[in-house]
């Protein structure tokens, strides 16, 4: 018999979906085109005193500007972080893509001061790396950069305990999630911008992974309060299917079966509701549907109901089939095979599921 952790192991990696990778994914969409505040680069001058009245440059004045850190071309840059908010990473990024190595040396190699082109420049850089090539060592490596110009900057913050987070980091994941929810400055911006929700959500990942792989039950209990508050933080009042699977996911790893099936439960039945299918996209309602139904399978499997746990996993591979995503179909299908055969399944291939974008 295979352990509870084995199986909680593989619900906490399948609970949470996409991981969205920045806070503005979370803004208001009243405030969505509306740019981060922060003052811009000057590239521009006016003449000093000494230049006006004796027709000459003021010598002092240029050698200070020669080594002042400009940002070329910040309209572009503008434009490009106005694409990614408006149409997605995928388009923004294939915008930026040409210059993104440009603005990655540029900003790890020039002496910089905090702006607006600059923060820009900052969070298109980070999240393509991230995003889109998947290359989370250099998302963090520039991110950490970003900070030591900017310390204290909360979208810097949840992008960098994201990468962490994305890229096994839990540890740091947790620390930096923490110390900018308890920051009553960081987390009063975090509450300003409609961003709070997000990165409660992020930390409860953390708890829930750390949690189950070291039988943490406070850290799992962490986690449940954080999902139970994440909700308010962000202004709604219908508990969502995705929240309901995710808090199941935590009382499965408790041990909590009852619970956590009543949990799965109510989410399949709210995917099921046309209000919920007006919002979420047919791939993510398969994707959902296949987690779920899976994990209900897993523990019908610990509770002795073997039938029931087949026939439920079966189902779930089905609904891994309706998806356009094979790695969800091969995960599914590795799962039951695990439970029912006890073949060896790499947990670390599952990771990428949570790459399907939260459309």
């Amino acid at each position: 018999m295979k352990s509870r952790t084995t199986f909680a192991a593989i619900a906490s990696i399948l609970a949470f979906g996409s991981l969205p990778y920045n806070l503005r994914d979370h803004t208001p969409s009243d405030s969505v085109s509306e740019p981060l505040p922060g003052p811009h680069v000057n590239q521009h001058p006016e003449t000093s005193t000494a230049e006006q009245t004796s027709g000459k440059p003021d010598s002092k004045k240029h050698k200070e500007a020669a080594s002042e850190p400009l940002i070329d071309n910040q309209h572009e840059v503008l434009e490009l972080a106005n694409t990614i908010q408006n149409e997605g990473w995928k388009i923004g990024c294939t915008q930026a893509q040409p210059r993104l190595e440009e603005f990655r040396n540029n900003l790890l190699h020039r002496p910089h001061t905090a702006s607006h082109a600059w923060e820009e420049m900052v969070f298109i850089t980070a999240g393509c790396l991230s995003e889109i090539q998947l290359d989370e060592r250099s998302a963090i490596d520039l991110l950490k950069r970003a900070l030591e110009v900017k310390p204290r900057d909360a979208q810097f913050m949840n992008m960098l305990g994201t990468s962490y987070l994305r890229s096994g980091q839990d540890l740091e994941a947790e620390q930096l999630f923490t110390s900018l929810l308890a920051d009553n400055e960081l987390s009063q911006t975090l509450w300003n911008s409609g961003w709070a929700g997000a990165v409660h959500e992020k930390l409860a990942i953390v708890k829930l992974r750390l949690g189950t792989e070291g039988n943490d039950v406070d850290r799992l209990n962490d986690a449940r309060h954080l999902l139970q508050t994440a909700d308010e933080f962000e202004g709604l009042t219908d508990v969502s299917p995705l929240r309901h699977g995710q808090i199941a996911a935590v009382d499965f790893s408790l041990g909590r079966y009852a619970q956590a099936v009543t949990g799965y439960e109510r989410a399949l039945s709210l995917l099921n509701n046309e209000s919920t299918q007006r919002v979420w996209n047919s791939e993510m309602i398969n994707k959902m549907k296949a987690e779920y139904t899976m994990e209900l399978g897993q523990i019908y499997f610990i509770q002795g109901h073997k039938e029931k746990s087949e026939l439920t996993m079966k189902l779930a591979i089905d609904h891994a089939k309706a998806s356009s995503d094979p790695l969800l179909f091969k995960t599914m299908k590795a799962i039951y095979d695990n439970t029912i055969d006890g073949t060896e399944v790499d947990l670390g291939d599952f990771n990428e599921i949570r790459r399907i974008p939260l459309e």
